[in-house]
């Protein structure tokens, strides 16, 4: 029971010791600005009670369809990428499956940042 206590106490300071290191969302992004997430999907929508949380912590959120057209100059702005419902399988092969090449045109880009240093967090469509 000693030992246990002992180890829970050592689990929270180590807990606290790393949460004083992490970035300050308002001010780590870059230029000293705040951090932001750009959300993807085929239509894109944040809750309005997370994007509030996530504004009042100091990040800048921003949506986007992944068939829209993005250029390596607005991707380059986010330090992190959450990629929400994947395409379904074989939606090449689908009415107006043509927008898949935006799609992977968008994608390649995207991971070009993500190898450079940016994140990444896919919700994949398991429906």
């Amino acid at each position: 029971m000693r030992v246990t206590f002992i180890v829970l106490a050592m689990l929270g300071l180590c807990a606290a010791a790393f949460a004083a290191d992490l970035l300050d969302p308002k001010t780590a992004g870059a230029g000293g600005g705040p951090l932001s997430i750009l959300f993807i999907s085929e239509e894109p929508q944040v809750d309005a009670q997370y994007a509030k949380e996530l504004a009042d912590a100091g990040f800048q959120i921003t949506g986007v369809s992944y068939f829209t057209p993005m250029t390596p100059a607005f991707l380059k702005k986010f330090n992190l990428f959450v990629i929400d419902r994947l395409p379904i399988s074989n939606e090449q092969n689908n009415i107006f499956g043509q927008r898949m090449l935006q799609y992977w045109a968008n994608m390649a880009i995207i991971r070009k940042y993500v190898e450079d240093g940016a994140g990444l967090l896919v919700y994949s469509n398991l429906a």
